[in-house]
């Protein structure tokens, strides 16, 4: 499958105010496909409902250590060459991070974005948490074993009750949910259809 080539949304003039064109403006049906999605992951919040989270009050700076990742050289799925800076424009990348040993080694914003603009992160958000439970249990901070319902008690009526942290991590609490894509009757897209098509 060939995808379109990658735009950065303000050439393109997308955008959700009523006086950009029909063909251009981005919606509660569209605003996950493209072109629209190119506007809409950094402006997630006009769309659906959203709770911005606070950064630390004084985050803790990183070090920079560039690596030099543009010597970088691959072959793509058509077994053509390419070095890192042409791999990154092709992928619809908005924003790149790289750490290595605690020090930023690549960093890059486009498409409009800018160290400070949020954006729609969809399953990374379940990867980060998981990453820091695991990181607070190797530390000894927080229990395997320590009950769902302890961490949050908010999912003490929900089918996540009679699990465990661990559990969770491991994906085998038990709960059904079929992510299948391809059918249009699975549970993700009727999570979808009463959570991310506002229209």
């Amino acid at each position: 499958m060939t995808l379109p080539p990658p735009i950065d949304w303000r050439e393109a003039g997308l955008g959700i105010d009523a006086d950009i064109p029909e063909d251009r403006r981005v919606t509660g049906a569209n605003w996950r496909t493209w072109p629209f999605n190119r506007w809409a992951f950094q402006h997630t919040r006009r769309l659906v409902p959203s709770v911005p989270l606070a950064g630390a009050d004084r985050p803790a700076p990183l070090p920079e250590r560039p690596a030099g990742l543009s010597t970088l050289r691959f072959a793509d799925e058509n077994d053509e060459t390419l070095d890192w800076e042409a791999y990154v424009a092709s992928t619809y990348t908005d924003a790149m991070i790289v750490l290595h040993r605690g020090a930023i080694v690549y960093e890059t914003y486009r498409n409009g974005m800018t160290a400070a603009t949020p954006h729609h992160l969809f399953s990374v958000t379940k990867s980060v948490v998981g990453l820091v439970a695991e990181t607070l249990i190797a530390d000894g901070a927080v229990a395997a074993d320590l009950a769902t319902v302890e961490a949050v008690p908010e999912l003490g009526t929900s089918a996540f009750a009679g699990t465990t942290l661990r559990q969770l991590l491991d994906m085998t609490d038990g709960i059904g949910f079929d992510e299948d894509y391809a059918n249009l009757d699975s549970d993700v897209h009727r999570y979808s259809a009463s959570y991310w098509m506002p229209d």
